[in-house]
């Protein structure tokens, strides 16, 4: 088992990566689910993923992180796989709440609305994935997570592997655990 596999079933997923997203309000067991399903979709355990952020939503239902999670989870980015109607459900979800975001968290939002906003043409959802992440990396260029996704994002389409290579090579020198850098 890598690191963050034995860390996660120690439950110790603080001690794999840190995950940036502001988290302060958050119930600790909402957030140490939240990171297990993080963890888990890096993993291509995308029903895993699901069960650990639903037990993130029953925790803390304004957790908008979860819901994130879950939308991403029904994305199968390497594997072609797509189950629109479900993450839009959660799309759903998400606006009932009424939350009042903060403007990273709605681009987050958005950027992942994408994906599943074209029922018709996939591959349009996935180009405007990848074009809105871009827009966040440069917006918010220290996010590594948002590199991440970028590189993934790369890969889904087939364009510019070498630059989703030398991304995901670059945050592998500063965080060499993370299971998102190490596709």
């Amino acid at each position: 088992l890598e690191l963050w596999e034995r860390c996660v079933k120690l439950g110790l997923v603080e001690t794999v990566f840190s995950i940036p997203f502001n988290t302060s309000s958050i119930v600790s067991l909402a957030q140490k689910h939240f990171q297990i399903g993080y963890l888990c979709l890096h993993s291509f355990q995308y029903d895993l993923a699901r069960h650990a952020f639903d037990n993130a939503i029953r925790q803390n239902p304004n957790f908008i992180y979860s819901y994130l999670g879950k939308m991403m989870s029904y994305k199968h980015t390497l594997w072609s796989h797509i189950d629109i109607q479900s993450a839009l459900l959660v799309y759903e979800q998400i606006e009932k709440l009424n939350l009042t975001l903060k403007e990273k968290d709605r681009d987050y939002l958005n950027t992942i609305y994408q994906w599943f906003a074209y029922p018709s043409n996939i591959r349009q959802g996935e180009l405007n994935f990848m074009l809105s992440i871009q827009n966040m990396t440069l917006k918010y260029p220290q996010d590594n997570e948002i590199k991440v996704w970028y590189s993934l994002s790369l890969m889904n389409l087939g364009m510019n592997l070498n630059m989703a290579r030398e991304i995901l090579k670059k945050l592998l020198l500063v965080e060499p655990n993370h299971p998102g850098v190490l596709h």
